[in-house]
């Protein structure tokens, strides 16, 4: 079997990778910067434990799925 993406990268290139994701940069967007394949970017995010969205990868708004897992505040209790 191949080697992992995480594997074969620098870790200043996953560090770059990881950090693009978590600004909303897309998965396909850092594809066209990174020149790795948008399915082994997603499968090692997925190893290192980040949530990926799935379906739609356009998205206009980006919303915080876990807000409620963590009843901390008035508002979310509301």
């Amino acid at each position: 079997m191949g080697k992992l993406l995480e594997e074969l990268i620098s870790e200043e290139e996953l560090n770059d990778i990881i950090q693009m994701y978590q600004n909303n940069v897309s998965l396909r967007e850092i594809e066209r910067k990174t020149q790795h394949g948008r399915a082994a970017l997603a499968k090692m995010l997925e190893r290192l434990n980040i949530k990926t969205t799935t379906g739609n990868h356009y998205r206009k708004y980006f919303f915080d799925f876990d807000f409620f897992e963590k009843i901390d505040n008035e508002l979310k209790a509301y």
